[in-house]
């Protein structure tokens, strides 16, 4: 796996609520979100996700509370855009199993 010096974006969020974080990985351009829970045993499990997004996904900030539940905030390199999107986007988690 190769990744480029200013990205993915990479953190630590508890994701389900599961009083353990799971490791979160932002994706390039056009790629998919990758998201891992700890199985107990010293290892990872993928936990499949349908977030995609066209630009790649840098910073990622975890967000629990309101009536959203639990959310993820992630900056958005988008200088490859012509579309000048916005700079962040806020998505809500929901695994896909």
């Amino acid at each position: 796996m190769a990744v480029e010096p200013d990205g993915p974006g990479v953190a630590w969020v508890n994701l389900l609520g599961d009083q353990r974080e799971e490791l979160v990985i932002g994706s390039g351009r056009g790629g998919q979100l990758g998201v891992y829970a700890p199985d107990g045993k010293g290892g990872m499990t993928n936990i499949p996700t349908a977030f995609t997004w066209p630009e790649d996904l840098t910073g990622i900030v975890g967000w629990v509370g309101g009536t959203n539940g639990r959310a993820l905030v992630m900056g958005r390199d988008n200088y490859e855009s012509a579309s000048n999107p916005p700079s962040a986007t806020v998505a809500g988690f929901g695994p896909t199993h």
